[in-house]
Parts: C-alpha cells; structure tokens; sequence
C-alpha cells in the first residue's frame, strides 16, 4: 500500500480536528500506553521535542546500556525471543546512520527465530517491534505501526519494510498538511484536564500524539 492511500485512510479516520481530539480523548481514559511513552520521552531527556537528536552512537549505547528492547518487548508483549532480542541488539550496533530509515528498519528483517510444533525453525520478522524501537531514536517523525493501528486504518496487506516505510511518510505527510490538529491539541483545555486527572503534561511528540488518534477502534467512543 502507497503512502498516497494510506493517508486517505488517516483521513476517513480523522476528518476533522474534533474527531481527532475525541480519539486521543479515548486513548487517555482506557489506554495506559501514553503515559508509558511519557515516562520513557523524561527519563530519556526529551523536553517538547528540544532536545538535542541522539547521534547513531549514542542511540547505540543507549539501547545497550539500558536493556531497552527487553523493556519494549515487555510492555509492548511483542513476544520476541531471548534469541531474536540478541540478534536485534547486535544488528544494531551495525547501523551506521539510524536517519536511513530504510537500511535501519531493514535490521528487523528474519530477526526472530521461532521454532514450531513440527519442530521446524524459522526466522520471523519483527517490523512492528522495530517501529517501537526507531520511534525513540526519533519520536518527532518516526511512527508506530502495529497491529492495533493497521486494524483501525484498514491496512490488510502484509507487515513488511515497505509498508513501514510508506507509513512513515504518509504520517510525516499528515503531520504536515494537518499542523493545526497539533496546535490546537497543545492549545485543548479538554486535553489539558484529561492529563491532569492523571499528574501528566503536555509533553508529547508528533508521532505520539499521531498514534493516540489512531490506536483505539472508533466504537469505543460510546465508552
């Protein structure tokens, strides 16, 4: 699926700023993943997307230093094993620039080996897993995609790398054309009360913001 499609989609979803300020509505009474997402962007050091980029290297040791993909492995349960993990975390370190998107999620290719009931081995991709993990290197323009998100967008085709990538730039293209939904939502005294029931700022990036709207089904909204 071209980015081109895939943004028609975001858009069937979110036609209007209201709509989409009542899915990140949502997201906050029933989901606990933005305050997830919220403790990782302080604890890492972003402040309202100042802070300065990780350099590749630093990105590098990070990950090392603070078993951050047992971490997202956990809370996300992308249940990779102990085995694909390590394969991960070696591949990382082979990453030469994290900004070519493409060669970086191209390292959560055959990453996960999973052996079956017939006792056969095989190696399993974890594209989803890799757009958690790339979202942290860069949260202001480096999407989610997940199975939640793929459903709720009615994206059928297979996960793969070029559908990472289409995602990517259909969700900087959204970001773009729509900047008034991202002022108003900084401006949302509806938003502001709904953090402060639960002791949290405003301090989010583009592409969480993004994926508030999108991860819930929109039938909740009677919740």
């Amino acid at each position: 699926m071209d980015q081109e499609r895939i943004i028609e989609k975001m858009e069937e979803r979110l036609s209007n700023y209201k709509k989409f300020e009542q899915m990140i509505q949502l997201h906050l009474r029933v989901n606990y993943f933005s305050f997830v997402y919220q403790s990782f962007y302080n604890q890492i050091g972003y402040d309202n997307n100042e802070k300065k980029r990780f350099t590749s290297n630093e990105f590098q040791k990070f990950v090392i230093n603070t078993n951050f993909l047992d971490l997202i492995n956990e809370i996300y349960r992308t249940r990779l094993s102990k085995k694909g993990i390590k394969i991960i975390s070696e591949r990382l370190q082979e990453v030469e620039h994290f900004d070519d998107y493409y060669n970086a999620i191209s390292i959560f290719e055959a990453c996960n080996p999973t052996k079956y009931a017939n006792g056969n081995l095989k190696s399993k991709n974890a594209f989803s897993f890799g757009t958690k993990v790339l979202h942290f290197y860069d949260p202001k323009h480096n999407p989610i995609l997940d199975s939640e998100v793929r459903k709720n967008l009615g994206i059928k085709v297979e996960m793969n790398k070029s559908l990472c990538i289409e995602f990517r730039e259909a969700a900087n293209s959204f970001v773009k054309k729509h900047r008034d939904y991202f002022d108003k939502f900084y401006e949302s005294d509806t938003i502001a009360q709904e953090l402060e029931k639960r002791h949290m700022n405003i301090n989010f990036s583009n592409m969480e913001i993004l994926d508030m709207a999108l991860y819930e089904p929109e039938n909740k909204l009677t919740i």
